[in-house]
């Protein structure tokens, strides 16, 4: 860091917890390839801080930050401006700062999709997607998946009213089948087994009286499996998908690819995709 001065740009990510965050690594490997003066850090903003932290942004010039569970959607009220997709889901995961006027995206989705298609050769024309959890970056998620034409998506949440709300919004931006679940097994057991991709976006493998929220043995042999969590590498609920001969993946690749998304707006810049490739994996 010996280029870092007063004119060093700096970007960063707020959430609770970061430590474990791969994106400061991502993005300073990024600025490095393109020789760029700036710096990325992660900021530990806790609940009941985000005002402040808000405020932080702008007094301290910084240029901009991504946004983390617990502030994905409770961050909105204080920004000035954002983007239509963040109107339709209610959650940011990128803020950029143009001088003192803080705008909005989410870039969760689109980095997602871009993921299943450009690593995995995965198209979603047609196929049934189950969504376990519906928080702020499984809204964004839904969202573009509903936007590539698939069958059917069914939301499962420990509040079921509020995956009713969201395939809802679903339903009337996208005009497909969307179905609201109870996050209870013995009801999503069988929209499981007939399901082409289960995307699991809780942030711990949640756990009910002992039980899964849905019997492993439930997984059809053409399900895919894709776990939003990317610490560790292979979390429990893929070691039980691959135990039934499944392809289950970790959330790596769509952080590489909405951190690529969120480099854009930061900087304007390309991103150099094999650079931050490289910072993530190693």
């Amino acid at each position: 860091m010996d280029y870092v001065s007063g004119y060093t740009r700096v970007f960063g990510l707020i959430g609770d917890p970061v430590e474990h965050s791969l994106s400061p690594r991502m993005h300073n490997g990024a600025f490095r390839e393109l020789n760029l003066n700036c710096i990325y850090v992660a900021f530990r903003v806790k609940e009941g801080e985000l005002p402040g932290a808000v405020e932080g942004i702008r007094s301290l010039h910084i240029g901009g930050v991504n946004v983390t569970a617990p502030h994905k959607e409770e961050i909105l009220p204080y920004l000035d401006e954002v983007s239509e997709n963040v109107r339709v889901i209610g959650a940011v995961n990128t803020i950029k700062n143009d001088e003192g006027r803080l705008v909005g995206y989410n870039t969760d989705g689109s980095g997602f999709v871009q993921y299943l298609k450009e690593d995995l050769g995965i198209s979603l024309e047609g196929k049934n997607v189950i969504l376990v959890g519906i928080g702020g970056a499984a809204k964004s998620i839904a969202l573009f998946i509903s936007r590539e034409k698939p069958e059917k998506i069914v939301i499962a949440n420990r509040t079921p009213e509020k995956a009713e709300e969201f395939c809802q919004v679903l339903k009337r931006e996208s005009e497909i089948a969307a179905v609201a679940l109870p996050l209870e097994n013995e009801i999503l057991d069988s929209f499981i087994n007939n399901s082409d991709l289960v995307v699991y976006t809780l942030p711990m493998d949640f756990v009910s009286d002992g039980n899964w929220p849905f019997n492993p043995s439930a997984f059809s042999e053409n399900t895919i499996l894709v776990d939003l969590r990317y610490y560790p590498r292979e979390t429990a609920i893929m070691q039980v998908a691959r135990e039934r001969g499944l392809k289950a993946y970790n959330g790596g690749g769509m952080l590489l690819y909405q951190g690529l998304k969120a480099f854009k707006i930061f900087t304007g810049e390309d991103p150099p995709l094999e650079a931050m490739r490289k910072a993530f994996q190693d």
